[in-house]
């Protein structure tokens, strides 16, 4: 691992989603309604599997880059993970936009 962010996601009533810097409880942008749709999706692929779990949004998900070029979200309350470089470098370029 050579880097990692953890992260909160919340929507937005607009439809946005706000993303949230775990560590310092901080806004780290907002992802406008009807953009991000693959983000959208491996978000909504790991909530629910927190939600079949009883698992609320209230834990962070982890956003890490490792040192082989791999990107990867895990949800370490379920143990679930999206590795985001299987996708292609527009999906790679979205999330790693997350990680400053």
């Amino acid at each position: 691992m050579v880097a990692e962010r953890l992260l909160r996601f919340e929507d937005t009533r607009a439809g946005g989603i706000r993303v949230i810097d775990a560590a310092t409880n901080v806004e780290a942008t907002t992802l406008p309604p009807g953009t991000n749709g693959f983000l959208r999706v491996a978000l909504r692929a790991l909530s629910r599997e927190r939600r079949m779990g009883g698992v609320g949004a209230t834990p962070a998900f982890r956003l890490v880059r490792y040192a082989d070029g791999r990107l990867v979200l895990h949800d370490p309350a379920t143990t679930q993970q999206v590795t985001i470089s299987s996708f292609g470098p527009t999906q790679v370029a979205s999330f790693g936009a997350l990680m400053r």
